[in-house]
């Protein structure tokens, strides 16, 4: 195996690592807490480093993602706008991993990208389809 893909095995392992740790520690904190918010002093340079790596390798998971929610709401017209909010949202999820690993994790939840464009921490956390209307 070349050393430049054992690299990229061992950053992927490292990085899946972290995101299952960061993941627990939340679950954990999030039983504690009863469902509110994290709180900046809950947070630790795992989870910040967690999120960076896991929105700069996820982030364009939410082209395909806005695309669906959008045609489902518009469903001949919803492609386009999908498409526009799904490659912004990306660009804004990479950006704000990158952000995350420059700053070797350092921001706490209430000053990150994502609460700027309030959207959740990791893409996977984005819903898929919009609410149920009450019209039927």
């Amino acid at each position: 195996m070349k050393p430049v893909h054992r690299l990229i095995l061992v950053c992927s392992a490292l990085c899946l690592l972290a995101c299952f740790s960061a993941r627990a520690q939340d679950a954990v904190l999030s039983a504690d807490s009863a469902g509110a918010s994290p709180r900046p002093e809950d947070h630790s340079l795992l989870n910040g480093l967690a999120r960076g790596f896991a929105n700069v390798l996820f982030g364009v998971y939410e082209l395909p993602r806005n695309m669906v929610y959008y045609s489902i709401e518009w469903p001949v017209l919803g492609i386009v706008p999908g498409a526009m909010e799904g490659t912004g949202m990306s660009v804004m999820r990479v950006v704000g991993g990158l952000a995350d690993l420059v700053t070797v994790g350092y921001l706490p939840p209430g000053r990150t990208v994502y609460d700027l464009m309030e959207a959740p921490m990791y893409p996977w956390e984005s819903p898929w389809f919009p609410p149920p209307s009450e019209e039927q």
